[in-house]
C-alpha cells in the first residue's frame, strides 16, 4: 500500500504507512480475541487502511468481521459489546498515544492499549499529556478567573488530572464531579450530566472528553449549546476589546458570521485544515480561528488542556450578565438565530462535477504559503453564499464524490437551498 493511498493529511500523509499501522496493530491487538473491524463514519480516514488491517489479522489467525459501512466510534462499541467482538476502528486516533490510525477496544467495550508483553497500564499512563502538567502551566489559567458570584456546576470527566485541576480552579463554586467511563459513548456522556444538571438543579454543566481539549455545554435548562454559540461566549469574554482578524474555515457557522460582522471584524476563510487555520492566524495576526464547533485562540492553545480556559471564560462572562445561562442562550438565538443544516452526499458524473462546480462561487482562502487558492481540486472545502444561508462544498475520498452542507435561517430556505442544487445536478 503506498504511501499515497493512505488518505490521510498533514501530519499523517507525511509519517504514516500502512506498515507502520500494522507494525504497531500487532503489538496492541489481542491475538485470542475476535474483532469487529470498520472505519469511523465521523471521521472517515481510508478504506485502503481498512482493508490492510483486516486482511493482516487473518494472517496472523485472528477472526475478523467486518462492517461494509463507516460507523462513528461509539456506534461502533455498542455493536462490538452487543455480538461479544473487540473492535478496531480505523480513525485519526491511536491507541496507544502515537500515529498509529487505529483505536482498538475490547469485547466489553473499554479501550485496549496493551497486550501480554507490554509493561502495566500505570506505568504507561504516567508518561501520558494530562499526567505532567507542571504547576507553572497552570498559573495563568488560576490568574484568569475573576471573583465570582458562587454557582452550581456539573462536570463531567473520566480524566483524574482534570478533576484536581478543576478541584482548585472552581473552589469558589459548588461542583459536583458525575463520573464518566471511558466506554460510555458520548451520547450518554453528554445525557448522565444533563440528568444531574436537572436533578441538582444546577446552573450549568461541562461534559469534557478524555483529553481535557474538548467539551460540552448543558444549560440550566438541560440544552446542549452547539459550538457556534459557544464560540460567541468565548470571543466575548476573552477578546471584544482586541484588535485583530478573525480566521474562520468554510464550514463555519453563519451564527458566529453574524456575530462577527456586527462586531465589525475583517473575517478571511480558509480551509479546514488545522494547519492551515494557525498560519492563517499567524499570517494574518489573527485573534481567534474558528470552524464548526472548535476554537482556537493563540495566546490560550497548548498550554493546559483548552477546555478549562474556555469553561473559565463561561463563568467569567456569566458574571458580568448576571443572568442564568439558559436566558444568555435565549439572548443569542433572537439576535443570531439558531441555524438549521443538511448535509447531502453527492455521487457525480464529471460533466455533473463540472457544472455544479460553476455553479458555486470560489472564494479565495488561505494556503499554507497565504496565498489565494481558488480551485476546487486544492480544497478541503468552499463556501457560497446564499440568501440567509450558506453551502459548504467539501470533497471526499471517493472519485466523483462530494459533500454539500447547507445551513439556512429557517427550513424553508433549506429546502430551497436543496432543490436550487439538486436542478444544477439535474442540467
Amino acid at each position: 500500500m503506498k504511501r499515497k493511498d493512505n488518505y490521510f493529511y498533514g501530519r499523517w500523509g507525511r509519517e504514516m504507512t500502512a506498515e507502520s499501522a500494522l507494525k504497531q496493530i500487532k503489538k496492541t491487538i489481542d491475538l485470542t480475541e475476535s474483532y469487529l473491524v470498520v472505519e469511523d463514519g465521523s471521521r472517515f480516514m481510508g478504506a485502503r487502511l481498512k482493508e490492510e488491517i483486516s486482511k493482516n489479522l487473518l494472517l496472523w489467525g485472528v477472526d475478523v468481521k467486518t462492517s461494509k459501512e463507516p460507523l462513528p466510534t461509539p456506534i461502533a462499541v455498542l455493536e462490538g459489546r452487543e455480538r461479544g467482538l473487540g473492535v478496531v476502528v480505523v480513525t485519526a486516533g491511536s491507541s496507544p498515544n502515537m500515529i498509529s490510525g487505529f483505536k482498538i477496544f475490547n469485547k466489553s467495550g473499554e479501550p485496549h492499549t496493551e497486550n501480554k508483553t507490554k509493561p502495566p497500564v500505570e506505568k504507561m499512563e504516567k508518561a501520558g499529556k494530562l499526567t505532567t502538567i507542571k504547576e507553572k502551566q497552570t498559573s495563568n489559567l488560576f490568574l484568569k478567573r475573576k471573583r465570582q458570584k458562587p454557582k452550581k456546576i456539573i462536570i463531567g470527566t473520566t480524566n483524574e488530572t482534570i478533576k484536581k485541576i478543576s478541584e482548585k480552579l472552581f473552589d469558589m463554586h459548588t461542583v459536583v464531579f458525575k463520573k464518566i467511563e471511558k466506554s460510555q459513548p458520548y451520547k450518554q456522556r453528554v445525557h448522565s450530566v444533563q440528568k444531574a444538571v436537572m436533578s441538582e438543579n444546577s446552573d450549568a454543566g461541562f461534559l469534557l472528553d478524555d483529553s481535557g481539549e474538548r467539551f460540552f455545554v448543558i444549560d440550566d435548562t438541560g440544552v446542549v449549546w452547539p459550538g457556534e454559540w459557544i464560540q460567541t461566549m468565548v470571543y466575548q469574554s476573552e477578546l471584544n476589546k482586541r484588535e485583530g482578524t478573525i480566521v474562520c474555515a468554510v464550514n463555519t457557522s453563519n451564527v458566529f458570521l453574524k456575530f462577527a460582522k456586527e462586531q465589525k471584524k475583517k473575517v478571511v476563510f480558509t480551509t479546514t485544515r488545522e494547519k492551515d487555520l494557525l498560519n492563517a492566524l499567524k499570517k494574518t495576526k489573527g485573534i481567534i480561528a474558528v470552524k464548526r464547533g472548535n476554537i482556537t485562540i493563540p495566546f490560550l492553545h497548548n498550554t493546559v488542556p483548552d477546555a478549562l480556559y474556555c469553561i473559565v471564560s463561561f463563568l467569567n462572562h456569566l458574571q458580568k450578565n448576571s443572568q442564568p445561562l439558559s436566558k444568555t442562550r435565549d439572548d443569542l438565538i433572537s439576535r443570531y438565530g439558531e441555524g438549521t443544516k443538511r448535509t447531502l452526499t453527492l455521487q457525480l458524473e464529471n460533466s455533473e462535477h463540472s457544472r455544479l462546480k460553476n455553479f458555486f462561487r470560489e472564494e479565495p482562502v488561505m494556503n499554507l504559503a497565504g496565498s489565494p487558492l481558488v480551485s476546487v481540486r486544492d480544497l478541503q472545502g468552499i463556501r457560497t453564499d446564499y440568501e440567509n444561508g450558506a453551502w459548504f462544498w467539501a470533497n471526499t475520498e471517493e472519485e466523483g464524490q462530494i459533500e454539500i452542507t447547507m445551513e439556512a435561517d429557517t427550513k424553508a430556505i433549506l429546502q430551497e437551498m436543496e432543490q436550487d442544487l439538486l436542478e444544477q445536478v439535474k442540467k
